[in-house]
């Protein structure tokens, strides 16, 4: 997953590192990695906490899955190296078609992260 907005960088800076995450700097970006496979496990309230086991942090962007390959990708394509899948072939259209319905799942997601961390959203 890929949010843009405003985020306190300290705060997720410095939030994994007691958790066990590593830092490492990749093409500009700091990546955090849990683990090096992600094991899946009970989910907590509908969270999974391998979907979080790589988090990558770019330009105000926070990216988010189970493994540190995939953030990896979503940095190369944020930075040029390589072609976006929304610019690919047959997917290219497809963002344009569902942006609404992502834009409400992205704002119902932010307001469920909110709900959890006690913030009013």
């Amino acid at each position: 997953m890929v949010l843009a907005g405003a985020f306190d960088e300290g705060v997720i800076v410095t939030a994994p590192r007691p958790a066990g995450y590593r830092e490492d700097a990749y093409r500009g970006a700091r990546v955090f990695v849990r683990f090096a496979a992600a094991t899946p496990g009970p989910s907590t309230g509908g969270d999974a906490p391998s979907a979080t086991n790589a988090v990558g942090l770019l330009n105000g962007r926070v990216v988010t899955t189970a493994d540190e390959r995939r953030v990896r990708a979503a940095i190369d394509a944020a930075t040029g190296r390589v072609p976006s899948l929304a610019d690919a072939g047959p997917i290219a259209p497809l963002p344009a078609a569902v942006a609404y319905a992502f834009g409400l799942l992205m704002v119902d997601a932010a307001a469920h992260a909110g709900r959890c961390g006690g913030a009013d959203v």
